[in-house]
């Protein structure tokens, strides 16, 4: 399947790939001009296929809805559990199985469009989703918009694993983390949140000064110290050893930090998990003719 590849002046490019939407190159200087790629890749799609939810448009719902089902206006979705007796990142078949539409590209950007038929993993109504990937001089930027003909819920991301020393990777444990949060959302031991906030402070969830991700094995939402649908900081990374610095910015009121693949590290902006059963959560619900619009920003610094 072939790929499309998107670049700036700056030396920054990304190559796109139809199968997930996935971003499956990123290429980035370092601080003595050498370009490496910073993202897990496969060569093939075979790779992706194998590995699942790999630098990939994640979706309809992504994280987790506790016991496979919702409630909407009364009434209850049963969807497909994949994760236990849960469903995660929109179930089995999700947005990262499916091959997209290239329906725009230019020598920087691409428009990647799929329509999720109603139904489809147990959703309701036929979801029109559209993906623009743009580079901007030091930046990616992701465009999300997504109508639908009939109320549903859709959260959105994009499930890229980086690691800044570029490819073959290092151990990214040294890599500095800041992210903008002073609060994160408990779970239990299926990993859905209790629907509170909890203090970061004191806890190893506490990135609000750089310090290294090390080993420790995260897969946790922040709240965003943030106004919401407004673009703002989430997060920077730096590598001490290339000099690569890393800026996330986003409209989500939540980022999901996931260690969970050796030598990676994932910054998932995003709604909260399980939000359809935490009224005190931003809501995730889309109404029928309404606009779904988000965006996420990776800047090098």
């Amino acid at each position: 399947m072939e790929r499309t590849r998107i670049a700036s002046g700056s030396g920054l490019a990304a190559e796109i790939l139809p199968y997930g939407a996935t971003i499956a190159g990123l290429f980035v200087p370092d601080r003595k001009g050498r370009t490496e790629n910073v993202v897990l890749s496969f060569p093939d799609v075979a790779g992706y296929k194998e590995h699942r939810h790999v630098c990939c448009a994640i979706g309809r719902y992504a994280n987790r809805i506790a016991d496979a089902q919702f409630d909407l206006d009364g009434k209850t979705y049963t969807l497909p559990a994949n994760d236990g007796r849960n469903t995660l990142h929109g179930g089995p078949d999700g947005f990262d199985t499916k091959v997209w539409t290239l329906a725009e590209s230019s020598p920087a950007s691409v428009r990647l469009t799929y329509t999720s038929p109603d139904g489809e993993e147990g959703f309701p109504g036929t979801l029109h989703v559209a993906i623009t990937y743009a580079i901007e001089d030091d930046a990616l930027r992701i465009e999300y918009e997504a109508e639908c003909d009939a109320d549903t819920i859709v959260n959105l991301t994009n499930h890229t694993y980086f690691n800044l020393q570029g490819t073959p990777a290092e151990d990214a444990s040294q890599h500095l983390l800041q992210i903008f949060a002073a609060r994160y959302t408990p779970v239990d031991g299926e990993l859905i949140p209790t629907g509170e906030y909890a203090s970061v402070a004191g806890t190893a969830y506490d990135f609000r000064n750089p310090r290294p991700i090390s080993p420790h094995h995260y897969d946790t939402t922040f709240v965003l110290d943030r106004t919401e649908n407004r673009l703002g900081r989430a997060a920077i990374a730096g590598d001490p050893v290339s000099g690569r610095m890393l800026e996330v910015l986003t409209t989500e009121p939540g980022m999901q930090l996931y260690t969970g693949k050796p030598g990676y590290f994932a910054l998932e902006t995003q709604h909260f998990p399980d939000s359809p059963h935490h009224s005190g959560f931003p809501s995730t619900i889309l109404r029928a003719g309404e606009r779904f619009d988000s965006t996420t920003v990776y800047r090098f610094v």
